[in-house]
């Protein structure tokens, strides 16, 4: 389908920069909790407003494939980061779910260079039990948007002089 882009990769970089360009499990020296504004917001998701459609893939370049997971060490790994992580805060989920019911559509999917569409604090939820964790992932699986995690190169989308033209092809391996 076609694409429609949210690019944060920016943001994202400017609070890594305050570490040496390297993410911190400490959100007080890389800040990605929901309300840092490091994450995506509900304002980014009513800018792109006007362009979401019925089958539309909206995808999330964050800038963050670089510290892609070698698995070695879950909690510790950049890439998990403790779960101090760029993706989706929940009130851009809920704006998310608020302009498909408006408009009466179901976008197809959203596609991540992350671990997941979920922020962090997001993923782990509301206290030390995982309370109301993964938001993106319940809110929104169940209105059957397909996710596409871990991807990587997004960052070339925001080159592109339309990216509205470009369309996403999404295979899964053997």
């Amino acid at each position: 389908g076609k694409m429609v882009l949210i690019d944060i990769s920016g943001r994202v970089q400017s609070e890594l920069d305050k570490n040496g360009g390297k993410p911190s499990t400490d959100p007080s020296v890389t800040d990605f909790r929901n309300d840092s504004g490091n994450v995506v917001t509900a304002d980014d998701i009513a800018a792109v407003a006007d362009k979401l459609d019925n089958g539309v893939w909206l995808v999330l370049s964050l800038g963050w494939s670089e510290f892609y997971s070698d698995g070695t060490d879950f909690a510790a790994d950049p890439y998990i980061n403790a779960w101090n992580h760029p993706g989706m805060n929940k009130a851009a989920v809920d704006k998310l779910i608020e302009i498909m019911d408006s408009k009466g559509i179901v976008i197809n999917g959203i596609v991540a260079d992350n671990i997941g569409i979920d922020s962090g604090e997001s993923a782990i939820g509301d206290d030390d039990k995982w309370t109301n964790s993964w938001y993106a992932h319940v809110r929104l699986l169940q209105r059957g948007v397909k996710f596409v995690e871990n991807a990587t190169n997004l960052g070339q989308l925001a080159m592109v002089k339309n990216p509205q033209r470009c369309t996403i092809v999404v295979g899964a391996p053997k």
